[in-house]
């Protein structure tokens, strides 16, 4: 199995080179799994919901995330879509 972890994403220009970078590197080394840490990819403020889909959109598969209570009041259900 490959396995990709692509260490802390921080703001705007993390996430762009993650959403240049990523899908080449999963095609050219035929990659099974790609694990981010997007605690701070929303300028080291959290992150959004906008930004996780793009993410996921991007060939991410999991998004790990620091206990930061408090930096991101609004929450959302994966599954539902929903906020809370």
């Amino acid at each position: 199995m490959r396995i990709l972890f692509v260490g802390d994403i921080v703001g705007r220009s993390g996430r762009t080179i993650v959403y240049e970078r990523v899908p080449r590197l999963i095609r050219d080394w035929k990659l099974d799994l790609v694990v981010a840490n997007g605690e701070n990819s929303a300028g080291g403020f959290g992150i959004s919901e906008h930004i996780y889909g793009e993410l996921l959109e991007a060939g991410v598969d999991a998004v790990t995330l620091a206990i930061m209570p408090g930096i991101r009041k609004r929450r959302w259900s994966s599954s539902s879509g929903r906020q809370s």
